[in-house]
């Protein structure tokens, strides 16, 4: 059974500026998950070459925990310039995305779940054949649904409309059934959330080039996603309408400058659905010396979170001011000390599990491991409703 209680509740600090920062635990056998642990190497040019596990949806099932990351290996990576600011970017080519289901007894030491993975390689649909990305996992009664981002274009070599919602469930993690994409919507990271005391059921979305995370209700409810194709002109309507149902802006706050998306599923508590969400920006020196940085990070993904109404999660509470979580080890931004990283400056949140009063948040870091982070949620959540900010 797991036992949440070990793991570290957060804290609070106190920044030279007089802001109060609330900061995530980082668990101290990071990375969790490694490819080498699981035998993702391959050889490049007669050379051992770890591969990635990274940006897992996470859910409790049977008293263990469930991951399921994206893995890859084999790929070829580049440099271009970024197109705003004077930084380098990376990309990713021949590869394509897979999803390996782990298990792990104590949250921490993760295993394959028998032999079972999505390919996304159109082997039983020609929705998208170029891999599966990013999954979360939403628990809905006896079932689960996993949601992710299936590729209609190879990865970095399409044409900006390479993306669609991709929709399986399971009951057990070793079969899954897939239900389709909504055709012709294109939208990167679609986090669906069900309140089960109601069976309403609402979308996180984003759609690239925009800057802002949307939410929207689905009106035919879990149906709605597991068969898509039944309401085609619903889905339709909501990317038609898609500008007018912003939930949270990107382009406000210093580390969101860029933009914001969606991280996990939001989680449902009798003082809101607290979501916790990534912004890539810039990070202030003051906020980096927190995290024991010598300076500022001029561009880097971080973790932040909100409160929405616990009746109407398209309405906002409170948002964090400052990020709750900033990359920081060297697994996360340059690499070094053992580590490869592919993308530095990330850590990028996709699975949540609430247990025992705690937070368990898994993420990919530098889009090469899986971390864990940590803290209370009652804790996060008082601090959001002192130290947050109300709409506007």
């Amino acid at each position: 059974m797991i036992d949440s209680t070990g793991f570290g509740d957060g804290r609070t600090t106190a920044l030279s500026s007089g802001r109060t920062m609330f900061m995530l635990d980082s668990f101290s056998g990071n990375p969790i998950v490694t490819p080498s642990a699981l035998g993702l190497t391959c050889r490049v040019n007669g050379l051992a070459r770890d591969g990635a596990v990274f940006n897992p949806g996470a859910a409790l099932f049977h008293d263990r925990i469930v991951l399921m990351p994206r893995i890859h290996t084999g790929y070829k990576k580049n440099v271009l310039l970024h197109s705003i600011l004077p930084l380098k970017r990376f990309l990713f080519q021949n590869y394509v995305s897979r999803v390996w289901p782990l298990v792990s007894t104590d949250g921490i030491h993760f295993a394959r779940l028998g032999d079972s993975l999505l390919t996304g390689e159109g082997e039983e649909h020609a929705d998208f054949v170029h891999g599966l990305e990013d999954t979360r996992i939403i628990p809905f009664r006896d079932r689960f649904l996993i949601v992710g981002t299936g590729k209609i274009n190879p990865p970095f070599r399409g044409n900006g409309n390479d993306d669609r919602i991709a929709i399986y469930s399971t009951s057990d993690f070793e079969s899954f059934d897939y239900h389709g994409v909504p055709l012709d919507v294109q939208s990167r990271n679609t986090i669906p959330f069900v309140d089960e005391d109601t069976g309403r059921v609402f979308m996180l979305l984003r759609f690239p080039p925009e800057k802002h995370i949307y939410m929207q209700e689905l009106s035919g409810g879990v149906d709605q996603l597991c068969n898509p194709a039944r309401y085609q002109g619903d889905w339709q309507a909501i990317f038609s309408n898609r500008k007018r149902n912003v939930l949270l802006r990107g382009g406000i706050l210093p580390h969101e400058r860029e933009k914001v998306g969606a991280g996990p599923p939001a989680i449902k508590t009798e003082r809101g659905w607290l979501l916790i969400y990534r912004g890539v920006g810039y990070v202030s020196e003051e906020i980096a010396r927190a995290y024991g940085l010598r300076s500022a990070l001029k561009r880097a993904y971080v973790i932040t979170s909100a409160l929405l109404d616990k009746d109407d999660p398209a309405r906002v509470l409170r948002r964090s001011t400052l990020p709750v979580y900033v990359p920081n080890a060297p697994y996360e931004l340059q690499g070094g000390s053992g580590y490869q990283v592919e993308a530095p400056r990330v850590c990028f949140p996709s699975g949540i599990v609430s247990h025992q009063g705690k937070i368990l948040l898994y993420c990919g870091a530098g889009d090469k491991y899986t971390v864990l982070l940590t803290c209370a949620q009652d804790a996060l959540i008082d601090h959001l409703l002192e130290h947050g900010e109300s709409p506007a």
